[in-house]
């Protein structure tokens, strides 16, 4: 529930800053980049502040009525005077991503924010503090407080330097209005795949075991391992795909897509081989008992390689204007994944959820990649280009 209003606070503004501070920055748009980051940050800061009440608001009800735990009231608390602190670093980790910082963005994200806060908890525990999920919850707050502040300083850093080749001037190529235009879209397309999520894991819920989820979990985090180095290509080249794009530059367009995707699959094919070839070798360094889920540890790999294999497809398609068309592709697919866990789960267990999850995630990149075709004439994975 916490994890879906901070999607709704920064309502798809963290995918169209990508795109829209690559644009304004390549082109040397200094009062372009200030508008959109004040515009940004002042509707992130209010989206969150809205989310935060609501639920300082609601915590007494939704702990003691929905989950019937009162204890859970301190938690939800301490997540709201959490949530606009982490929505604002959040952003301005988009925005770093658009000025070619993507090397640093990951500090001031979840998983370096979350490294900070456990050295932070360990300090704590070894001073004897006693520890708990509320404790936690707000030295995550200041952590990400402080982080916001660190991230405002280094974009102001980046953004006062000349850009080469580039005349600073007082010329605003930042259009408010597209900008705002694109977030229902960008919005949508977030909260689809974190209820798609979200609904998969809820119907596991109704007809697995507790220890069955258990041993999924284990096989979707090593197939979700294959498609690592796509995600942090995609961070590099998104912001590129929105600038070349926006300059008509096709072929450059064309060339990076393609040797993107090629180098992706070339470093992700051998552990995704590996994992089809021997997946009882691979689940067997967690335990015995996982290796019963080495066919569905190969089901969710083949997709994750189709998904690896197709390159940052939806990446491009939001970074150039096309954002509507993966919303579309989103919604269907997700809706699809869910009805297919539901049906098969009750009757093939965890090989069921896991066919479910990857026809989901293997439609999505199929279709991606034909609307790239489509609406850009770009061959993703042309290989022709390497000559």
């Amino acid at each position: 529930m916490v994890g879906l209003v901070a999607v709704l606070s920064k309502l798809g503004m963290d995918s169209a800053a990508v795109r829209f501070s690559a644009i304004a920055f390549s082109s040397g748009d200094k009062l372009g980049q200030a508008k959109l980051r004040k515009l940004m940050l002042s509707m992130g800061l209010c989206l969150s502040a809205i989310g935060a009440i609501l639920m300082l608001i609601s915590s007494e009800f939704i702990s003691n009525v929905i989950f019937k735990s009162p204890a859970l009231t301190d938690v939800l608390l301490a997540m709201a005077f959490l949530l606009p602190p982490y929505v604002l670093v959040y952003l301005n980790a988009s925005l770093l991503k658009g000025i070619g910082k993507a090397w640093i963005s990951p500090i001031f994200e979840t998983g370096g924010l979350s490294f900070i806060v456990a050295a932070v908890l360990a300090v704590l525990w070894v001073i004897g503090i006693n520890l708990n999920v509320t404790i936690a919850t707000l030295v995550f707050s200041i952590v990400a407080l402080f982080g916001f502040i660190a991230s405002l300083f280094v974009i102001n850093r980046v953004i006062s330097k000349e850009v080469p080749g580039k005349q600073h001037t007082s010329s605003d190529k930042f259009s408010q209005s597209e900008f705002m235009s694109s977030l229902p879209d960008y919005a949508a397309i977030a909260v689809v795949g974190y209820l798609g999520q979200a609904g998969a894991t809820l119907v596991m819920g109704l007809y697995l075991e507790s220890d069955e989820i258990g041993i999924f979990s284990i096989a979707f985090k090593v197939a979700l391992s294959v498609n690592f180095i796509l995600v942090v290509v995609s961070s590099v080249t998104a912001p590129k795909f929105a600038v070349l794009h926006k300059d008509g530059k096709k072929d450059e367009l064309q060339e990076l897509v393609s040797k993107s995707a090629i180098l992706v699959t070339t470093v992700c094919l051998p552990f995704a081989l590996a994992c089809l070839v021997a997946p009882k070798f691979i689940l067997g360094f967690f335990g015995e008992e996982f290796i019963d889920a080495y066919r569905a540890l190969q089901i969710l790999v083949f997709a994750q390689l189709i998904n690896v294999s197709t390159g940052s497809v939806s990446y491009l398609l939001n970074m150039t204007g096309h954002q509507a068309k993966n919303k579309k592709i989103t919604i269907m697919t997700a809706v699809i994944s869910i009805v297919l866990c539901a049906i098969l789960t009750p009757e093939f267990s965890i090989l069921g959820a896991s066919i479910g999850i990857s026809v989901g995630i293997i439609l999505k990149n199929v279709l991606s990649a034909y609307s790239v075709h489509k609406l850009l004439d770009i061959n993703v994975m042309k290989w022709s280009i390497l000559r």
